[in-house]
């Protein structure tokens, strides 16, 4: 029922998909809010593996979070 694609064909397609979520979260945000404020957090894990976390908060002009 399915058909098998390279993973060439689906990285490309997760990136562009990516890439169009992103600017439609950008357009979204940014007609709302004038300030968005980042942190982060970086730890390593059990099995040594490396995480990022990156949190935005922001408060629109109504006064919402």
């Amino acid at each position: 029922m399915f058909v098998k694609v390279s993973r060439q064909t689906t990285t490309r397609d997760l990136s562009k998909l990516f890439t169009e979520c992103c600017n439609m979260f950008k357009n979204h945000v940014l007609s709302v809010v004038s300030y968005v404020a980042l942190t982060s957090d970086i730890w390593s894990g059990n099995a040594k593996e490396d995480f990022i976390t990156v949190v935005a908060h922001y408060v629109s002009a109504d006064w919402e979070l």
